[in-house]
Parts: structure tokens; C-alpha cells; sequence
């Protein structure tokens, strides 16, 4: 027997002492009917194999009413005291549950008795109801029958929803070259340049070189001006 046990047995076991000795001390208002000395239980509380949470309830039974009810702490439920209310329990089985799930754990009930028991409960698994399976349908028996008349035309639909763009085409090849267009207008003539370095002296030639010569600077500076005043006068 472990130890906390065992000092929860001697406590139950001097409470129904003092039970029997003093009950009139006790109980003063029934000291001309003596009180029926109860029968004390003790144990530890096991619900589905694991210890029963603090706060649930361990109830004790007689002919199934409840007579007595204590909460668990630390896996084990205090002393209850099953006694009646008059008459003797004597001869009468103690049923028990564990947060209302039906204790395996009975005892037969005793006066001023003390007992340890450790009381077990597991819960009820539901039994799952078979789903039937249906019956396989007959095959149907196929009967040709004459052909009927056509039936009337049906009316025309309602227009449909006008379906989205299609993806864009693929582009076409490149277009022929154009004509030539007209020649663009002259533009204006540029400055004149720098004056060149006069050149060296030559040596003297004939008269007929020098003339000839001199012709032909004449005919060059008239045709760079004259183009020039020419131009300009037409504009």
C-alpha cells in the first residue's frame, strides 16, 4: 500500500472510530436514535487506462441512487462515506463512476468498514451501424414500340452571348519599295573661303602667257560672282 493511501485509510479509519464511539457527541440531535455507522472508501481513480483529471467526480451508488460524491486530486478520490439515511445498507451492493462512466469496481456494503479501492472505468465505444447495401436494380427489359408521329418544331432560341476577340493576326510581308521622290531645292551658297597666301613670284614669260593669263582670272572671278549675282537677282 503506498504511503498517501495509507494515511487516507487511517484517517477514514479513525473517523468511523470516532463514528462508533461518540455518536452522540457527533450527531447531539440524534442522540435518542443512533446513527448507523457508515462504510468508508478510498482509492485511486483510472479512467481508460490514464488517471482521472482533478475535478471529476467519483460517485458512490446504492440500489442507483446516489449517497455519496467526491471530486479526484491527483488521481485518487477521498474518503466517501456511504451510510444511510435510516435503514441498514447491509446486504446491498455499492456501484461506483468515475465522472458519471460506471465504475468496473463493486463492493459489498459493510458497517464500519474502511476499504481502498481503486476504482476503473471505461468509457463505451459506440457500436457503428452497418449502412446496408442496396439492392442491385432488375436490368429493364427493353420493349421496341412502333415510331410515334414527329412532334412539332421547337422555337428558335434566344441569341447567344457573342464570344471574346480572337488573338491578333500574324503580320503581312513587307510592301514594295515607293518611287523616287523630286529632287529637293538647292541650298543656299556657302561663304566664301579664305584668301589663299599669294603665290611665288614666276619667272617672266612672254607677253602672250601674261595676257592669256590675265583672260582667265577675268573669265574665273566672273563666273564665281556672276553666279552668285545671278542668284541672288532670281530669288
Amino acid at each position: 500500500m503506498r504511503e498517501i493511501p495509507r494515511l487516507k485509510f487511517l484517517a477514514a479509519a479513525s473517523a468511523v472510530a470516532l463514528l462508533l464511539l461518540f455518536p452522540t457527541i457527533l450527531m447531539p440531535s440524534a442522540a435518542s436514535a443512533q446513527r448507523v455507522i457508515p462504510h468508508a472508501f478510498l482509492g485511486s481513480a483510472t479512467v481508460n487506462g490514464s488517471p482521472a483529471a482533478d475535478g471529476t467526480v467519483v460517485a458512490a451508488l446504492v440500489d442507483g441512487r446516489q449517497v455519496a460524491a467526491k471530486s479526484v486530486v491527483g488521481g485518487t478520490y477521498p474518503v466517501l462515506l456511504v451510510e444511510p439515511d435510516g435503514d441498514s445498507f447491509a446486504g446491498k451492493t455499492v456501484t461506483f463512476t468515475i465522472g458519471g462512466i460506471p465504475a468496473a469496481e463493486t463492493f459489498l456494503w459493510v458497517q464500519g468498514e474502511v476499504t481502498e479501492l481503486n476504482l476503473t472505468a471505461t468509457p463505451v465505444q459506440a457500436t457503428p451501424v452497418p449502412t446496408p447495401t442496396p439492392a442491385p436494380n432488375p436490368t429493364p427489359v427493353i420493349v421496341v414500340g412502333e415510331k410515334g408521329e414527329a412532334g412539332q418544331r421547337g422555337g428558335q432560341g434566344q441569341q447567344g452571348v457573342q464570344g471574346s476577340s480572337g488573338p491578333p493576326g500574324v503580320g503581312g510581308p513587307p510592301g514594295s519599295a515607293g518611287a523616287a521622290g523630286p529632287a529637293g531645292v538647292a541650298g543656299p551658297t556657302g561663304s566664301q573661303g579664305l584668301t589663299g597666301p599669294g603665290g611665288e613670284t614666276g619667272e617672266s614669260g612672254s607677253s602672250l602667257f601674261g595676257i592669256l593669263a590675265f583672260v582667265f582670272a577675268i573669265l574665273a572671278f566672273l563666273g564665281t560672282f556672276g553666279g552668285m549675282l545671278w542668284r541672288r537677282l532670281i530669288e
